[in-house]
């Protein structure tokens, strides 16, 4: 990744036509993501078929009431509310088209896009070990989603992520996060820095909080660790977690500092990758380069031009 920022114009622009049905046919082989491999016709064009019925049909009953009873107040009545309901259907049908397979494979494709265009490693999902900051536990169901990870310099890897906890009956329960990490030229105590007093981790729960920079706490092991206090507020990285969300902790383990945030990142926002870029720069001086070793396993994903 260059010292510019990063070039976010994938994430916005339309894909051409040539382009989307080759990303598309490749998604269906299997190459984007098993979640959109080998799906049914109509699964694939449910959001455009849903739509069209809507449009075609809605009309019809409210103008066969009015024909048939006349504009009497039950005619009127029974038109308006049929009327009502297919507006409320068609806010439901927009509100989560986001879940429909070609929207889908659409954010898929500019994803896919804007790794290709900045250097970046891109995996729709991904498994491997267990991170070591404290909202990963212990689910038998984990999955990192839309994981990317950027080379040095400035380098690190951001992902979604979510757990599914299963009683065993019919119900379960998800966690989700958004997650970014950057590996450190050295070791610091676990420090974890919140807005929240609760969900700490295990070996901070007894320890006396401190004050923290833009209004937050500070729970560390070593709160006067001199490099610990240069790290949270020479580079604004507390202040630059915040713009995620006032829900967002950094949290340092070892050599790994992690910003967290409640709910998943919207990674096809270029705002988004706008905040990241800056954050990477202001803790640039505190980064290491990157010394090898095993990352994630799962399939890579980088569409061929």
């Amino acid at each position: 990744m260059a010292h510019e920022r990063l070039d976010t114009t994938p994430l916005s622009r339309r894909a051409t036509w040539s382009r989307w049905r080759r990303f598309r046919a490749e998604a269906i082989a299997g190459r984007h993501g098993a979640d959109l491999a080998e799906p049914r016709w109509w699964k694939r064009s449910q959001f455009a078929l849903l739509t069209t019925l809507l449009v075609v049909g809605a009309p019809v009953l409210p103008v066969a009431v009015l024909a048939t009873e006349g504009r009497t107040v039950l005619g009127v009545s029974m038109a308006a509310l049929w009327a009502a309901s297919m507006v409320a259907v068609v806010v439901i049908t927009w509100w989560t088209r986001h879940d429909s397979w070609g929207p889908r494979a659409r954010t898929r494709l500019r994803l896919t896009e804007f790794a290709l265009a900045n250097g970046l490693r891109y995996q729709p999902e991904a498994g491997g070990p267990r991170q070591q900051a404290h909202i990963f536990g212990s689910a038998t169901r984990r999955s990192h989603l839309d994981r990317f990870e950027a080379p040095e310099p400035r380098g690190f890897v951001v992902a979604n992520y979510q757990e599914t906890y299963d009683d065993g009956a019919s119900e379960s329960d998800t966690f989700e996060a958004g997650y970014v990490v950057f590996t450190l030229r050295e070791s610091y105590p676990h420090t974890l820095v919140t807005t929240r007093a609760q969900g700490r981790p295990r070996n901070l729960r007894d320890v006396d909080p401190v004050d923290g920079p833009a209004g937050t706490r500070v729970w560390s092991t070593k709160p006067g660790y001199p490099l610990l206090q240069r790290l949270l507020l020479d580079t604004g990285v507390v202040e630059h977690a915040l713009g995620f969300g006032r829900s967002a902790e950094v949290e340092i383990v070892g050599n790994e500092l992690f910003l967290l945030t409640g709910g998943f990142l919207r990674l096809r926002s270029p705002r988004v990758w706008q905040r990241l870029d800056a954050t990477a720069e202001a803790l640039a001086p505190f980064l290491a380069l990157p010394a090898g070793g095993s990352g994630p396993s799962g399939p890579i994903v980088l569409a061929e031009r």
